[in-house]
Parts: structure tokens; sequence; C-alpha cells
């Protein structure tokens, strides 16, 4: 159910711009403050009482304070929203609230409508620089650390209907490619040709993005602000990499504290849809400064680089019930900072009940479902679908932990274990760790190869448990894991490529990859699996878990908004003697002295399932309530 709290409302008084307040009745006012109306109807000079609206977002922003809602209904607004300041508490937050049932699209673009057709299909429009203002998406490239290709390209886009354009170099693959497109800049004009095909421009809806980002606070500090049902599109983001300056996406709390962003669709960013990420100038020891978001129940689709990515910011945050996918769906540009979701340097971050799907990558450039890479500690990764991913669903690299993987569902492909080890381009497959200290719990593994690897050239940050103050530095390695109570379907944990990056004779920085078979680690247990369809059971370990060679008949059932997934299950998951996952079996870890606990030091027992039903006696896999026969998990956004 969409959490919002009009939700008596009749929708003829929920889409009237000048509705009674008094209609909210009491129990739907904000705890404090007014209700700002915002309408395209609207002037900003008006109070934005529901008979005198508002034109803008940014002028409902410039008035509200703690404890006001913001109100916006029906239609499209153009501008890049810079809240003016935060709320003081959770009881007194400022809210953005699309109106419940109402189509609100805030965008990063603007449409443009004097095209001139050229020849059959292709089209031509000559703009002054002006019009974009200090910041002109078709004059700047892509760039930024760890961008391996497409680094000719432009943050800008055109757009139609809807649908994003592919940019070509030349004016002949733009001739013999439909839906493509091409710029130049000179000192006055900036000049787009673009192939509409049988479409004329002039008579649709065609747009090009002109702004950096859509809803983001000009300066860092501003907390407690609650986004809520809109439609932000279009924003014009460079490449995002992890680094000291600031971090643009289409939306993002600019190192806030205490977000909410909620029920919102975010799409067609050139590079990223949510950023929680970095800001100069702010002190980042301070744990309680920043951070502490909640992402939940959004649509992220078709960004060039990532859904949510951050560095620093994510911390103590909790991304919870979105649906991430069509992540590079051009394969226009990319490297080493593609996913689904990426964060760096963040403690104590939840990242729960997710369908990540289709994530895409070009020349082995990353693409992976989940990364969780560098300096990250205490992170919990559960109850999330993943499938359809080009890499690995979940890297963790060179953290630290303790780090917590339960009741995931991780469907790989269907390539060997020596096709693998052939060609490391074709990654699809499950876990690839560098961490220390894993536990891997409850979780359901189908044709999901896993990797090890080992960066002992490298060093990243770990932290005094619960805070975000520096222990210390250590490499890469992977020890003290922990396997217990997961099912593998058609693939297991035998053979699993160990890869080794060590230095190149001769070559200051440069690595290569030597693979072996990985052959356990110390301090690793791996007990009480389930292996099935084939999947073979580890070397190092499993001395009392079960493998039975009967088919599952395995299915994944893809929804516009949603999946279910199908396993047949005999009598085999009953001889798993499952034992409980708590602090006792996850023991403490060795460089960071603390256990799989929550933000507030709180020592986790894995006692919940998939579908958040608490059990007492635990059962393999991430149902509580398996069966004999058909067993179905599904998953659908909220809204």
């Amino acid at each position: 159910m969409k959490r919002i709290v009009y939700g008596f409302m009749t929708a003829l008084a929920l889409q009237s711009v000048l509705g009674s307040e008094a209609a909210l009745g009491e129990e739907a006012r904000p705890p404090s403050g007014r209700i700002l109306h915002v309408s395209k109807s609207g002037v900003d000079s008006n109070s934005g009482a529901p008979e005198s609206p508002l034109l803008t977002i940014n002028a409902a922003s410039k008035i509200a304070m703690p404890g006001d809602e913001i109100l916006v209904h029906e239609g499209t607004y153009r501008e890049w929203v810079k809240p003016e300041r935060g709320g003081t508490s959770e009881d007194k937050r400022i809210v953005y609230r699309a109106v419940p049932g109402a189509k609100v699209y805030l965008k990063g673009s603007e449409q443009v409508t004097n095209w001139v057709l050229l020849q059959p299909g292709v089209w031509m429009i000559e703009l002054p620089n002006t019009f974009f203002g200090d910041y002109n998406p078709f004059a700047l490239n892509i760039s930024g650390g760890w961008l391996e290709y497409g680094k000719w390209r432009h943050r800008g886009c055109v757009y139609l209907n809807g649908t994003a354009f592919f940019e070509v170099e030349s004016i002949n693959e733009l001739v013999a490619t439909k839906h493509s497109w091409q710029a130049y800049t000179d000192d006055k004009n900036t000049t787009i040709h673009a192939n509409f095909g049988e479409v004329d421009p002039n008579q649709e809806l065609a747009e090009i993005n002109v702004r950096e980002t859509v809803f983001m606070p000009g300066r860092s500090g501003l907390n407690y602000i609650t986004v809520d049902g809109f439609h932000i599109s279009q924003a014009a983001t460079n490449w995002t990499p992890p680094s000291e300056k600031l971090q643009m996406g289409a939306i993002g709390p600019r190192l806030g504290k205490k977000w909410i962003i909620e029920n919102c669709n975010i799409s067609h960013a050139k590079s990223t849809g949510i950023v929680l990420g970095s800001s100069p100038g702010v002190d980042h020891s301070d744990i309680d400064a920043y951070g502490g978001h909640l992402i939940r129940d959004n649509h992220i689709h078709h960004c060039g680089q990532a859904g949510i990515i951050g560095i620093y910011g994510a911390t103590r945050s909790t991304i919870t019930g979105n649906l991430i996918e069509e992540i590079n769906y051009l394969r226009e540009f990319g490297g080493w900072e593609t996913a689904g979701i990426k964060f760096h340097h963040s403690v104590d971050v939840e990242i729960s009940n997710n369908l990540i799907r289709g994530i895409r990558n070009l020349f082995d450039c990353a693409g992976f479902g989940i990364w969780i890479d560098f300096g990250n500690q205490g992170t919990r990764i559960s109850r999330n679908i993943f499938y359809d991913i080009d890499n690995y669903c979940v890297h963790l690299e060179m953290n630290h932990g303790p780090m917590l993987v339960d009741h995931n569902v991780i469907v790989g492909d269907t390539f060997s274990v020596d096709e693998k080890r052939a060609n490391f381009s074709q990654h699809k497959g499950g876990v690839n760790t560098s961490t220390h200290g894993v536990v891997y719990a409850h979780n359901l593994f189908v044709d999901a190869n896993q990797a090890y690897s080992e960066f002992t050239t490298r060093s990243s940050t770990f932290f005094k448990p619960h805070t975000a103050i520096t222990a210390g530095k250590r490499d890469g390695t992977h020890r003290e894991d922990k396997w217990f109570n997961n099912i593998f379907i058609r693939r297991g944990l035998d053979r699993i490529p160990y890869l080794r990056y060590v230095p190149v004779p001769g070559a200051s920085s440069a690595l290569k990859i030597n693979v072996e078979d990985f052959m356990g680690a110390p301090d690793m247990l791996v007990d009480h699996n389930l292996f099935l369809e084939g999947a073979g059971s580890s070397s190092f370990g499993d001395a009392y878990s079960v493998t039975d060679s009967s088919p599952t008949q395995f299915k994944i059932e893809s929804r516009p908004n949603g999946v279910t997934l199908q396993v047949n299950l005999n009598d085999s998951f009953k001889r798993v003697k499952s034992p409980m996952v708590d602090k006792t079996l996850a023991g403490t870890n060795s460089i960071t002295g603390q256990t799989i606990e929550d933000q507030n030091g709180n020592a986790i027992t894995v006692n919940s399932d998939f579908n958040g039903k608490t059990f007492d006696k635990p059962v393999v896999g991430p149902l509580s309530d398996l069966a004999e026969g058909a067993n179905r998990i599904s998953w659908d956004l909220a809204h």
C-alpha cells in the first residue's frame, strides 16, 4: 500500500486545484504548519492557499517552514527544485508531496517545437547558448574517474514522447539510425540534429534536457525533507564517481540527513537517479551530521550509470521496496561505477526488499546489481531479488565487515565455470567478494557463480563500530565468512574461481589476475546448506549439508512492476538441520571488533524470512514455510 495520509479523500477533491483544505480533515493535516498548494494555474505571488495556489515549487520552497507541506497538483514542472530550508525534526518535516492520484512531473528538460526538416526523418534545431543558462549539457562531455568508454558523448539528450534517443558521432550514422541525435556548439549557438523517423517532432512531445539535476538543495545541511509521489526525469547529470566533490543525481539530499524519498518514479537521468553523496567542506567523521535517509517504494529506471549511488551519504540509510531496472540501458558510456546500487564509505546501511534487474554493461566494465565498494561497514543486504544482471548480482569490494547477506533470491546465468574461466567478460553470477567477514544466510542461489577475490596491494578504511571515525586500514582479503542455511540450484560452492590480483613485474601500478580454485579461508564456516539439481557442495565445509539431484523446475515470471519465482522441492529441505543465525554463529569480526548488529549496536538474530514472517525454528532458504511441491516468491512495487 502506498504510504499517504490522504487516502480517504475523493478523487475529485484530490484533483481539484481549489479543493478546500478543510476537506483534508484534522488527521490528514501535517503535524504542524500549513499546506501550501502549487498548481499550473497558480501565480508565484499568491499565498499558496487552496484558492490562491503558487505556480512553481521553488516559490513554495521559499516560504515553507518546518512542519509545512507543499502539495503539488497535476502537471509538468520544469525547474530545478532547490529547497530553501529543511525541517527540524521528524514531527516538523518539510514535505513535498504530489497530490495522490495526480500525475506530477518534475523534469530537467524543456520542450522544443521549432524543428526544421532537412531530409526525410532528419530534423535540425538551432538554439542560442543563452537558452541553457549557465549549464549547457550539449557543450559538456561525460567525464570523471573510472569512466572507461563513451567519453566523447555529451551530457545532453533528445527525447521523443519520453523515450531517449541514442547519440552518434557522424551525420551519416544519424541518417542511417532512427531515434539518434548529434549536437555541436560554437560561441553563440547550439545545433542539434535528430532522426525522428516518420514522426514530426513539432507535432509530438520533443524535449531536450537542460538542467543538471531536478531536486537538490543549493547547499549542504538541509535535513528532514520528504519527497513523495513525483515523476522525476530527464536530468542532465554527469558521470558520478566517488570523490570529495559534490556528487550530482536527478535527486539527492546533498549530504543532509533524514530525508525520505518515497513513491516516486525516477527515470532517464543521464547518469544517476538518486545520489546520496558527498559534498565539499563537510566533516564526514561526524556520523550524526548526515545520512539516515529512507529511500522506499520508488521505481528507478532508465538511468545511464546507476539507480542509487553515493559516498559517505548513505550512512545509516534504509533502501527498501524499490524497483531498480534498465541501468546503462543504452550502453552509451560506462565503467567501474555502473550498478543498480553502489556505495562507498558508508556505515550501517540496510538494503532490503528491492527488486533489481536489467543492469547492463559493455566491454566487461561493471554492471553489478548491488556494489558495496571500498570502506563500507555494517551493511545488511536482505530480502532482495536479483535477476537479468550482466555481472555479479552482489559485489562486495574492499570492505571489512561484518556484513549480512540474508534471505535474498540471486539468479545468475547459464555459463559453466570453465566458460567463465576462459572469458571473464561473462560474469553473470552470484556474489563476488574481497570483503572480510560476510555472513550469507537463508539465500536462494540459482545458476549463480560465486567468486572470491583478493587485493593485497590495496587498503581501505574501517571504522570504530557504529561511527564514521576511522580506526585503521586493511587490504582486501576474505576471512571469517559464514555460509549457512542457503539453497543452491544447479551451481553451488564447488570450484569457485579465486581471483588473486598481483602486481605486474616491472610496472608500478598495474595488476594481473591469477585464477585458481578457491579452497577456503581462515576462520571460514560453511555448513547446513542444500545443494539441488547438480549444484555441488564445497570441499572446505558442508559436513552436515544435503545434496539432492532432483529437478526443481525453477522459473521466473516477470511483470512490469514485479516478478514471481517458482521452485519445486521434494523432502530434501527437511533433512537440513538449520541452526539459528545469530551473534554466536556469526562471531566477532577480528578487524572491526563487532558482530552482526543494527546501527544501535544491538546484535541481530536472523529470524524473519523473505515475507517478514518471524520464525523460531530455522528452515533452509528464504521462506520459513517451505513445502513439498511448488513454492512461490512474489514481489510487487507498492504503488
